[in-house]
């Protein structure tokens, strides 16, 4: 009986205690919060970095396949070259031998 008295006539500093309590835990919340945020917000950040670096050493390998298509292409070609070169100057050769 006499706590609840006490706690009757101390209702108000009993209630301001606890609005304080409340108050500080709701600031260690909304700091853990933004902390979480802001942790979020770096991953994200990470994540449209990784990804634009991805889609751009993509690109560098497409571009690089298709230069390495047309070198190949190229030397093919020159191969092809050499050996009419070869042919030519192995006839030029006969003729001149006779």
């Amino acid at each position: 009986m006499k706590s609840l008295e006490t706690k009757i006539k101390d209702s108000k500093k009993i209630r301001e205690q606890e609005l304080k309590a409340a108050q500080a835990e709701m600031a260690k919340i909304q700091k853990r919060a933004d902390e979480s945020r802001a942790k979020w917000k770096r991953r994200e950040q990470e994540y449209e970095t990784l990804h634009l670096e991805i889609k751009e050493l993509s690109s560098a390998i497409e571009t690089t396949s298709k230069q390495i298509e047309e070198l190949s292409t190229a030397l093919t070609e020159m191969s092809k070259g050499d050996t009419e070169l070869v042919e030519k100057l192995a006839a030029i050769k006969v003729t001149f031998r006779y």
